[in-house]
């Protein structure tokens, strides 16, 4: 990752916008001509459309219109949500993407760890609203996700949501001294904007992943999963989800974000995929 990045500056360029969606106001990033085909970036727990600041220019020199938004109750969208029931649900997360996609229309959708969750139940609700899914070191299995994670998940069966939720706002207070200076900075920075009940919430999807497989399997969409060699799961069972739902699979040499950490090979591979999909040549490809 490039030290001299200042995170907390989007690239030039940057179009900033808010979106009306269910929860509230979202805070949005785009790059690209307004005419060009959608590209949602969805970022996942404690993330934000800054996320993708490293291969959002490079879709939209590319002609495609490239939007990432920050989640309701994180950073920039904050103040957005909750749901009538108090939480910063799957379903509200979902009628949010759903109310984007609406706006700018039918999209190919990236999502990025949690958001990942956010992209099947979007392509099981509404495929039509959907051009391809992109899955970005996005959780690999039903259920509770965290009892594959290397290393912790031995112990998951002990960890409760509450308990998750404050080891990962912990880690990113202390934990994260291995990253650049300004990307640290901007973790800890965003992090004093996110309710820490929607972090409570989404590890609790994360622990209670609704099982979209077969769905995704018998669906004609395009499927992509793609994830870094030291991400949290193992290449093995990324590459076995990808098997199991009929998605192309790709990995990186970086840890839990390929985006961030080799921009440009995913940005150049994100956007060899779209170009197939959009021009329909995909079908006949054999799969990465």
């Amino acid at each position: 990752m490039d030290s001299s990045i200042d995170w907390a500056i989007l690239p030039s360029g940057t179009e900033t916008l808010t979106f009306d969606a269910p929860s509230g106001g979202l805070a949005a990033a785009a790059w690209g001509p307004k005419d060009g085909v959608p590209v949602l970036l969805l970022p996942g727990i404690t993330g934000s459309k800054e996320d993708f600041s490293l291969i959002g220019p490079a879709l939209g020199n590319n002609g495609y219109r490239a939007v990432a938004v920050d989640l309701a109750g994180q950073f920039a969208s904050g103040d957005a949500g909750p749901d009538q029931d108090g939480h910063w649900s799957l379903d509200l997360h979902t009628e949010d993407a759903l109310a984007i996609l609406r706006q700018i229309g039918c999209a190919h959708l990236v999502g990025y760890s949690y958001s990942g969750i956010v992209a099947s139940n979007v392509a099981v609700m509404n495929p039509e609203l959907l051009r391809s899914v992109v899955y970005l070191s996005a959780p690999p299995i039903s259920g509770d996700s965290f009892r594959k994670m290397r290393v912790v998940g031995v112990l998951s069966r002990f960890v409760t949501p509450r308990m998750g939720s404050a080891i990962l706002r912990g880690a990113i207070r202390n934990g994260i001294n291995w990253l650049p200076r300004k990307r640290k900075e901007f973790i800890k920075y965003r992090l004093k904007f996110t309710k820490k009940q929607s972090v409570d919430d989404t590890m609790a999807t994360m622990m209670a992943v609704p099982d979209y497989e077969e769905a995704l399997a018998t669906s004609s969409l395009p499927l992509r999963v793609t994830a870094g060699t030291g991400d949290l799961w193992s290449l093995k069972t990324h590459r076995a989800f990808a098997d199991r739902i009929g998605a192309q699979f790709k990995s990186y040499r970086s840890g839990h974000s390929p985006a961030e950490s080799t921009p440009q090979e995913y940005a150049r591979d994100l956007i060899d995929f779209f170009h197939k999909v959009d021009e329909g040549k995909l079908a006949s490809e054999t799969p990465l």
